[in-house]
């Protein structure tokens, strides 16, 4: 099994390149210890409430245990020893510096979560139709916020009423905003077919220009609400609005000249997480790193437009 898990490690990293590899070891050996640092001296808890959360993620998104079922795997004692392998460091440490509820908690944790049931497969075997999933204010064009937002609602209209009513609170409008980044960027990992692309009827330079513009304006339309209200009740803190926005732009910028840099009709783009796994790092990390990431939208989007010709000529 452990010469199983090395050949897949080998060939995701011959999908992501040698150099995107060695940057993103880089920018994981910079940005997390930094990260758990400064979580660990505002509260130790909250270092454990991220890592807790992170190690759920990986266990509900993960789609592996029904091929390692079919090759005979006991997945979840499988589970069971990668997980608390990865949390191993977090035990250790809480155990030392004597937080042991929280310890024995992440040790729980990794040994109770393989045998909770991905509720997210059964999800889509007996999906329930909803009302957003016939209703919508967008034209068809958009369509990746149309079915982006279909099958997040619940979690993005949460995020939003959150954001709506707690906007007087100054911190809770640039983490939702941030929040809904992430998920937005999700959006742009599968390809339209190719007649979406050909009814533009306009040049590849226009194309994308139009598709970064949009994707901007339908962001900004969504966010609206709970900015103003943070103005409103924190004006002295205008400065956050320009900061977030240029993170949030960047990012969204990012995510979608590298759909059609990498374009091809109903593929799917999953591989693109590894680079704005990065970029989102490269985002918090000391002064300038950001601009890595002006570097990346320039360089995507040349190849964008150079790919959409073929489409659009």
């Amino acid at each position: 099994m452990l010469q199983f898990r090395a050949r897949q490690l080998f060939r995701y990293m011959q999908e992501i390149g040698l150099l995107r590899v060695i940057v993103l070891l880089i920018a994981i050996t910079i940005f997390l210890p930094r990260l758990a640092l400064e979580l660990w001296m505002k509260n130790p808890y909250y270092l454990a409430w991220f890592w807790g959360f992170i190690l759920a993620s990986i266990h509900f998104k993960r789609p592996d245990h029904h091929f390692l079922k079919r090759l005979g795997v006991r997945w979840q004692w499988l589970f069971c020893v990668e997980y608390s392998i990865l949390s191993l460091t977090f035990i250790i440490i809480f155990a030392y510096k004597h937080y042991w509820v929280v310890s024995l908690s992440l040790l729980l944790e990794g040994l109770v979560l393989p045998f909770i049931p991905q509720l997210s497969v059964r999800h889509r075997v007996y999906k329930k139709i909803h009302w957003w999933d016939s209703k919508t204010f967008w034209s068809p064009l958009h369509f990746e916020w149309i079915s982006g937002v279909r099958q997040r609602f619940p979690y993005l209209a949460t995020l939003w009423l959150l954001g709506v009513v707690f906007c007087a609170f100054a911190p809770v409008a640039p983490i939702i905003t941030f929040l809904l980044t992430l998920v937005a960027v999700q959006f742009y990992l599968l390809c339209e077919p190719k007649e979406m692309v050909e009814i533009f009827k306009c040049s590849a330079h226009r194309f994308v220009q139009w598709k970064i513009a949009q994707t901007l304006r339908l962001f900004g339309l969504l966010n609206a609400p709970f900015w103003i209200g943070f103005l409103i009740f924190n004006p002295t803190y205008w400065f956050v609005l320009p900061a977030v926005g240029f993170v949030s732009t960047l990012l969204l910028t990012l995510a979608v000249v590298l759909k059609y840099a990498s374009y091809t009709p109903n593929e799917d783009l999953s591989h693109n997480n590894t680079l704005m796994t990065m970029a989102i790092m490269f985002c918090f990390l000391p002064p300038f790193s950001f601009l890595v990431n002006i570097f990346w939208v320039i360089r995507y989007y040349r190849r964008a437009i150079n790919n959409m010709q073929d489409y659009l000529s």
